[in-house]
């Protein structure tokens, strides 16, 4: 018990020093770290926009000792973008398009890659190009 009391008062410190950072370079690298997916999970219940973000990616990709699950990783994702993360939004878009973690919903799919454009992701608008010229007749 007081063990988890320490890793959680340390994780709550951490969060706005720099462990995002360090859960976000080990992610990228595919390290494991032995209480990443503990630091991961608070840091997303306690942060914002991009600590979902990153645990819903997460769970997309079965990283940092947390099972792959799609349904897990769409809703941190969508909880992500609507908080306005470019990234989420065109990561739920994505899951949209192709129905992971959820009901297929390309028109949905097409209002989050619009909104990731007005808020600069850089491969969106060419996503929105690619589904709409998929969807003229031949």
């Amino acid at each position: 018990m007081l063990i988890a009391v320490v890793m959680l008062s340390t994780v709550l410190l951490l969060v706005g020093t720099g462990i995002l950072l360090w859960i976000w370079v080990g992610l990228r690298r595919g390290e494991s770290y032995p209480a990443s997916a503990h630091a991961l999970v608070a840091a997303a219940d306690q942060g914002g926009a991009a600590e979902k973000r990153i645990l819903g990616l997460a769970y997309l990709r079965g990283e940092q000792g947390l099972p792959k699950d799609m349904r897990s990783a769409r809703h941190y994702v969508e909880e992500a973008a609507e908080l306005g993360d470019p990234e989420a939004m065109f990561q739920l878009a994505v899951m949209l398009r192709t129905g992971y973690g959820g009901l297929k919903d390309v028109p949905k799919a097409l209002t989050w890659l619009r909104d990731a454009t007005a808020a600069g992701h850089p491969r969106a608008a060419l996503l929105v190009e690619e589904i709409q010229a998929s969807r003229l007749p031949r």
